[in-house]
């Protein structure tokens, strides 16, 4: 008796992506309140952090195929 792995074709599968990550340094201004009342204009620094990922190549290859239903085992 011969047994068959199910499935009649075998395939490579090929990917490529990329992933990115990266921070921004920002300024923005700000009223500060002073102890006497009044306001002083003052710029804060404070940083942005983003992160992106791409995906730019996907193909799937067919290797070898068999036409009898089955990969014969071992």
């Amino acid at each position: 008796m011969t047994s068959l792995f199910p499935g009649e074709t075998i395939y490579l599968k090929v990917k490529g992506f990329e992933k990115c990550y990266w921070s921004e340094k920002k300024t923005r201004w700000e009223d500060k309140r002073n102890a006497d009342g009044t306001t002083t204009r003052v710029s804060v620094e404070y940083y942005e952090h983003h992160e992106a990922k791409n995906s730019f190549y996907s193909h799937k290859f067919a290797l070898h195929s068999w036409g009898n239903g089955g990969i014969g085992i071992g």
